[in-house]
This record gives structure tokens, sequence and C-alpha cells, in this order.
């Protein structure tokens, strides 16, 4: 859940649950463990080691998976919430079209949709997310899910937000 991925203050945070593995070795879904349950792990400590391309060439790599997608669109939420050079350095990775991707293709799975929702709501800290929000296509993808997944009341709020923001800017 999302309460499992941002805890902490805005320098450090945890996830829950186990690590395995070793930080370096990202090429599989245990990095996601091995950041999230490290609580000495610091975002500044992320960016130096590449964190931000690591962890979108992981989610784009596992896609396929829903619980490596949805784990990862939370923690991508968390750590465009951090700073705004976090979101700018995922925002250059290119986690937009990621997001906009899982929001279109996993619709029909609600914890995938919420978390890429929630997302793409923590990437509009900064005029050029915002304005690659609109160009790319992610706020469409986003309102399109939220048509579909009508009972859903947070996707709702997600998206209200995110095209708010997209219109009207939030600093």
């Amino acid at each position: 859940s999302e309460a499992d991925v941002h805890q902490g203050s805005t320098r450090s945070f945890s996830f829950r649950g186990r690590a395995s593995g070793s930080f370096r070795g990202f090429n599989d879904h245990t990095f996601l463990n091995l950041f999230a349950t490290d609580p000495t792990q610091t975002v500044e400590a992320f960016r130096s080691q590449d964190g931000m391309k690591k962890i979108v060439q992981l989610v784009r790599t596992n896609a396929a998976k829903m619980t490596v997608l949805e784990r990862g669109c939370y923690l991508i939420a968390a750590l465009a919430r951090t700073e705004k050079e976090a979101e700018n350095e995922l925002r250059r990775a290119g986690v937009l079209v990621l997001l906009k991707e899982a929001i279109s293709k996993h619709h029909e799975c609600q914890e995938v949709a919420i978390a890429a929702v929630l997302a793409v709501q923590s990437m509009t800290a900064t005029e050029e997310s915002r304005s690659e929000i609109v160009a790319h296509g992610t706020s469409e993808a986003a309102i399109s899910t939220m048509s579909i997944l009508v009972d859903n009341s947070r996707i709702a709020a997600f998206v209200c937000t995110i095209v708010s923001n997209t219109c009207f800017g939030r600093e």
C-alpha cells in the first residue's frame, strides 16, 4: 500500500518487508526491496548511484509483473515527492512514458492503476513535468482510467489533482 511505501522524512524513507540480494545487483525486483527496506538509504545516496534511471529501467523491464509494477510506481511516487531534482531526474529517465503505459495497459488491475496514477500526481511539482504529462497524453490516459474505474474514489481524487495541477500549476 501507499503507506508501506512512503514513510519517514523527505530525506530518507523505507518500506516494510524483507530485502534480499545486493544493492548493485538491480537486475531483478530485489532492487526495489533493497532500497525500500534500508532505513539508512537516503534519496541523495540513491541519486548518486544513478538510482532514478535504474528504478525506471527496472520497472520498465519488469512491467509484466504486476507486483513489481505496483511497487515500482509507489516508489516513483515517493521519490518524486522528496525534492524537485528527484522529480526532474525521473522525468529525464522517461518515467512519464512508463507511467502512461502502466495506466493504459493495466487499468484492469486497480492496484497498479492506483499506484501509477498516484505516481503521475506526484510528478506535477515542476512545470517541465506538467508540460510533459500533457504532451505525452499521460493525463488523458489517467482520465480514461478514471472513466473505466468509476467506483474508485482514490483514482478519481488523484486524477482530479493531476488535472488541476497541470492546468493551474503547483508550487
